[in-house]
């Protein structure tokens, strides 16, 4: 039965330029990621600084996918997908050049790039996230999922593995070009490869029946208060996320504790990438036999365990082989949960609640970075990914325990 799904994609046109442009993307944004957090981790020795970094990361998204459901039914979601990739060539390409050229930046420049291309990639995940179920069957969802996550995942690999050596050699500057043509090769994959795209539920143009922001918003608000599974996993998704700061303390937790390199780093990013992988390749026939509560809190309380130990590992080698399994439990939770979403919500409904449900999900992390940077500058990043690691504890039971997630993706597409 997989073996069938997945020769079925592979015939696919549109997915596979849609995996292309993907897979182009995330090794792109492999490469920004690891290099501007070891920048400014390097320059400012501050865990503070460094989490204020993903707290523009995270920001940009809680205001732009309010907006990407807009963008996406105004453009459609081809169009969004080839104008946004190039906004971030522009964007990134200008601060390339500076950079090149031997001026120096002061530190709230990197800050703003990194609001305006998580904004950018924000929109892109919206497209992303109502496109995927109008070119790929209802049975074939979570495994183009899976094989979307898997491939992309490998790009990561290869992103995570260079990004360390090529910062050494060409600097910032460089890995900054390198991304920049990135987003250009996506945007031509993505406009040579789905042509002619319609939407097979199109919004009118009337003037009397055109859908402003607030009725976009509230028609798409409307679908998530009436799926219990959607409403649930809007507030699970809050929680889940608000624990997710260790990600702005590896760079210091590298240098300071591990005594590592960014290219250290790098391997510890592949091992999770390569967790991911993982991940992707078994959450189809598990959420097809167990459904997405059981799936969901096992991955939860997979990834908890593995960043509690994490705080007390010494050694550089089983902190990598612990990122590589802390990184197979959330991938199984991301696509399990991503999964239900796009099969219960209506083809017109997905972009705008796609959009809200980012939103939603990110509305508390820029705080807990906050204040994980201020407590990591004061005790170290150790105590905090023993509070992470107990947090996602906590999730995992309460997932465990909703009755409206003990479904299987499957039995939920009649509702789209």
């Amino acid at each position: 039965m997989a073996l069938t799904r997945m020769k079925a994609l592979g015939a696919n046109r549109r997915f596979l330029s849609l995996l292309s442009a993907e897979t182009v993307s995330m090794l792109g944004d492999s490469l920004f990621d690891l290099a501007i957090s070891w920048v400014i981790y390097a320059h400012t020795h501050s865990f503070l600084l460094s989490a204020l970094a993903l707290v523009a990361e995270y920001l940009a998204p809680t205001f732009a996918s309010l907006v990407g459901g807009i963008v996406v039914n105004t453009l459609n979601e081809r169009n969004t997908l080839v104008i946004v990739n190039l906004l971030g060539f522009i964007s990134v390409s200008a601060v390339a050049s500076v950079v090149i050229s031997g001026d120096g930046l002061p530190i709230y420049v990197y800050y703003a790039l990194i609001f305006v291309i998580s904004g950018l990639a924000s929109i892109l995940q919206t497209a992303r996230f109502s496109i995927l179920p109008q070119i790929v069957l209802g049975e074939e969802l979570t495994t183009s999922l899976g094989f979307l996550s898997s491939f992309k995942n490998a790009a990561s690999v290869a992103g995570n593995a260079a990004a360390g050596f090529l910062l050494a050699l060409v600097g910032i500057g460089g890995v900054l070009a390198t991304d920049a043509l990135t987003f250009t090769l996506a945007a031509s994959v993505i406009f040579i490869g789905i042509r002619h795209w319609v939407r097979p539920a199109p919004v009118s143009t009337d003037n009397a029946s055109r859908l402003t922001f607030l009725a976009t918003l509230r028609s798409g608000l409307a679908v998530v208060f009436q799926r219990p599974a959607i409403r649930t996993f809007v507030g699970i998704g809050i929680m889940v996320n608000m624990g997710m700061f260790t990600t702005a303390l590896w760079p210091g937790l590298v240098e300071s504790r591990l005594h590592g390199t960014a290219t250290d780093l790098g391997w510890i990013m592949v091992a999770g990438v390569v967790g991911s992988i993982a991940g992707g390749l078994i959450v189809g026939s598990l959420e097809g036999r167990f459904g997405v509560g059981y799936v969901a809190s096992a991955g939860l309380l997979v990834y908890g365990a593995a960043t509690g130990f994490i705080a007390i590992v010494p050694w550089l080698t089983l902190v990598t082989a612990l990122s590589f399994v802390s990184r197979v439990g959330l991938q199984i939770v991301s696509s399990s949960s991503t999964a239900l979403f796009q099969a219960s919500v209506p083809t017109e409904h997905r972009a705008t609640v796609g959009g809200f449900l980012n939103a939603m999900g990110l509305i508390g992390l820029p705080v807990s970075l906050t204040i994980a940077g201020y407590l990591s500058n004061r005790f170290g990043p150790g105590d905090l990914f023993v509070a992470s690691g107990l947090w996602f504890a906590v999730m995992a039971a309460i997932v465990f325990r909703t009755r409206s997630l003990r479904q299987r993706v499957a039995d939920m597409a009649h509702l789209a």
